[in-house]
Formats: C-alpha cells, sequence, structure tokens
C-alpha cells in the first residue's frame, strides 16, 4: 500500500502494486473480479450505486429540469447571431457532456447468431473433387507436355 500511495515512486511500480493490491483484497471483501457471470439485474444495480446522489435522486421519480425546454419553447433562449453582445466569430471546443449513460436500450434480438453451415457432399459430389484434385496433381507432375504430333520435340 506505501509503494501504491507514494508519490515519489515510478508510475509502473504503482500500477504493479494497485493491481495486486486489487487482487489481494477482492477476496477479504467478497468481491466478485469476474464481470462476466453478473446477471443483467445485478449490472444494472451495480451502476445505479455508483451514480452520484444528484442524478440518482432524479432517477427514482424526482422531476427533471423543465425550465430548460419551457425556456426553449418561449424563445427566450435563441442562438447569438452577428452583432449580438457576447457573439465570437470563431468555433467553440465542445464542452464534454457530464451525463452518466447507466440506462441501457433494450434487446430486440432473442436469438444468438447462427454460424455458416457448410454443404454438406454426397458421394457423387465427393468422388467428383476427388478426381479433380489427382487431375490438377498429375498435370504438376509431368516435366513436359507431351504431344501425339511431335510438336516441341528437339531434333
Amino acid at each position: 500500500m506505501y509503494l501504491y500511495k507514494n508519490p515519489r515512486e515510478i508510475s509502473a511500480n504503482r500500477t504493479i502494486a494497485g493491481k495486486l493490491i486489487n487482487e489481494w483484497s477482492r477476496p477479504i471483501f467478497n468481491l466478485t473480479s469476474n464481470y462476466k457471470m453478473l446477471s443483467r439485474q445485478e449490472r444494472e444495480e451495480r451502476d445505479y450505486e455508483h451514480l452520484p446522489k444528484k442524478r440518482r435522486l432524479s432517477l427514482d421519480g424526482g422531476q427533471t429540469p423543465a425550465r430548460d425546454i419551457n425556456k426553449a419553447l418561449a424563445g427566450e433562449e435563441r442562438a447569438l447571431r452577428p452583432g449580438d453582445k457576447g457573439w465570437v466569430y470563431r468555433a467553440r471546443v465542445p464542452q464534454p457532456s457530464h451525463k452518466d449513460y447507466v440506462v441501457r436500450p433494450k434487446w430486440n434480438i432473442d436469438e444468438r447468431p447462427k454460424g455458416s453451415q457448410k454443404k454438406i457432399l454426397n458421394r457423387y459430389e465427393k468422388h467428383l473433387r476427388e478426381f479433380a484434385e489427382k487431375k490438377k496433381t498429375k498435370k504438376t507432375q509431368r516435366a513436359i507436355t507431351i504431344s501425339i504430333e511431335g510438336r516441341n520435340m528437339s531434333l
């Protein structure tokens, strides 16, 4: 723990110490490290527990701030135009959203995707394939092509 908290320690050692602490403390506090085994409901509960208190209250049934919608509908908040006070003639850096995306969309599909299935060959098709392969190998094994007419013969 000392190495993990020490500000003078190099970052590589601090990360290794953090991993060791995490690995050894999970069984002590009865926490799971395998998140694949969690059910969907457990994951949602876990996400809900980690939400900030204000956001949690708004999800429980508190009202969302309707004043912004009312201002937009009334036209009180309109975009600044050239000549207005506060207008800046350049692009602005977008601000990061402070939203917690916890509500997951519902699944539309219940089935697992099926893998590609190979065509099952019957006896005739198997023999045709084998014959074509044998024919191919015989062609490549010849040193020269033989002609009945006697072409390509050296005299």
